[in-house]
């Protein structure tokens, strides 16, 4: 809520009494002016989610004040002091982020590493295994009875 309010805090004895009460007076219209021109710029504005709610406004002099939404985050004011922390946060989750993608990209890189030597190892096996299938089975050529040549 927003609020404004006049006082008058000089003597009610001293002289300019009605001067410094008319000066009052126009200060309190060209506050309500303000307040109801503000008021009139809230209230005009679509709803939405980014932009305060007007409820509506209070006007008894000296006191002049707009009723408003309660805000989540506190005042704009808080927001923008608090808005270098938050700021801060998200740079060290997006930095853990990060982190944790490069992490993943390395597990991913050995484990393919390591798939690939599993398959290299896998192919010397079975390459080891057909040399000492084919050992046992070599056709070996029938020995054949010559007759021995001829001595002269």
């Amino acid at each position: 809520m927003i609020g404004m309010e006049v006082r008058n805090d000089g003597d009610d004895n001293s002289q300019g009494t009605d001067n410094s009460h008319h000066s009052i007076i126009i200060i309190i219209i060209i506050i309500i002016y303000r307040c109801s021109n503000e008021a009139r710029i809230l209230s005009e504005l679509a709803p939405h989610p980014h932009v305060v709610h007007i409820f509506g406004v209070a006007v008894l002099p000296p006191s002049v004040c707009i009723v408003l939404e309660l805000c989540a985050f506190g005042s704009l004011a808080d927001v923008l002091r608090c808005g270098m922390v938050m700021m801060m946060m998200v740079v060290v989750v997006m930095m853990m982020v990060v982190m944790m993608i490069v992490m993943m990209m390395v597990v991913l890189v050995v484990m393919i590493v390591m798939m690939m030597m599993v398959m290299m190892m896998m192919m010397m096996m079975m390459m080891l295994i057909v040399e000492v299938a084919t050992q046992g089975t070599e056709v070996t050529r029938p020995a054949v009875a010559r007759a021995p040549p001829p001595s002269t």
